[in-house]
């Protein structure tokens, strides 16, 4: 996707019909668990009302020429921070109570407004990120994409199972999953022999990759010559929801959504590896 700009008002899209759904969700909708494990509806707002609150906290310090870590920042590992993480956003919902949407409304509006003012030769501000420490500012344009794509999916999907993600919001995301993928991996049971695991895009073809790991290391690299062990093919939101931990292509209930090709047995082994944070 293009621009930087293009990507802004996609987000800012996903925001205000996100804030129009939510504004008629009956009240005990809001504590439906949801797509997201650990975490029902009103969890997954207060995430992304926190989440847009500490990005444009982090991007105005950047432009001030701060971009370390705060003092005394513990560096967890992926699953602790992923469980401190949902722990913090719960306690958030608690406190903030009937504020909850208010602050998901005013969090995005001001994150709108500063994204809007920086200039093009911004974009490469370092910021600081918790997990990816200093990052461009641009990059956080992507993961604020990312949050609202698959989050809107989470809240929705938990109301109606017959939903789809974001159609202009999937399609800027699939630019960003292999980064996110990468940010998955977690070292377990190791295998004598690399395998590689080919995904399949219908209809994209630029975002079809290999992933390739033996457990302790891994690579993601485009299509290549190499036979795979297993061959993955899906939709591009089919993709998306396995990359981002939504769906499981070893669950009998994904069988409608992929194809695949190989032995599925091993599929175990890329569920274990990669991880949603």
């Amino acid at each position: 996707m293009d621009s930087i700009g293009e990507k802004i008002e996609i987000i800012n899209r996903i925001v205000e019909r996100l804030e129009a759904y939510l504004n008629g969700l009956p009240e005990n909708k809001w504590s439906v668990p949801s797509q997201c494990d650990l975490w029902e509806v009103g969890d997954v707002v207060s995430h992304l009302a926190g989440g847009a609150k500490r990005q444009a906290d982090s991007m105005v310090k950047g432009r001030q020429g701060v971009a370390e870590a705060p003092t005394n920042f513990p560096t967890p590992d992926a699953s602790t921070m992923s469980t401190g993480n949902a722990r913090r956003d719960i306690e958030q919902r608690r406190n903030l109570g009937n504020n909850l949407f208010k602050a998901y409304v005013s969090n995005h509006t001001e994150l709108y407004d500063l994204l809007k003012s920086f200039s093009a030769k911004e974009w490469d501000t370092p910021c600081w990120h918790a997990r990816r420490g200093a990052i461009p500012a641009k990059d956080y344009v992507d993961l604020r994409l990312q949050e609202l794509v698959i989050h809107d999916w989470d809240i929705r999907a938990s109301i109606d199972s017959d939903v789809n993600l974001d159609e202009e919001g999937s399609l800027a995301l699939l630019s960003v999953a292999q980064t996110w993928l990468s940010m998955t991996f977690r070292p377990g049971r190791e295998v004598p022999q690399d395998i590689c695991f080919r995904f399949l895009v219908d209809q994209q073809p630029a975002y079809s990759h290999d992933v390739i790991s033996n457990g302790s290391t891994f690579k993601i690299k485009p299509v290549s010559a190499t036979d795979p062990q297993i061959t993955i093919n899906c939709d591009s939101d089919s993709y998306l929801l396995l990359v981002y931990g939504r769906i499981l292509a070893s669950d009998k209930e994904t069988v409608s959504r992929i194809n695949t090709q190989g032995e599925d047995s091993l599929l175990q082994y890329f569920e274990e590896w990669f991880k949603g944070l």
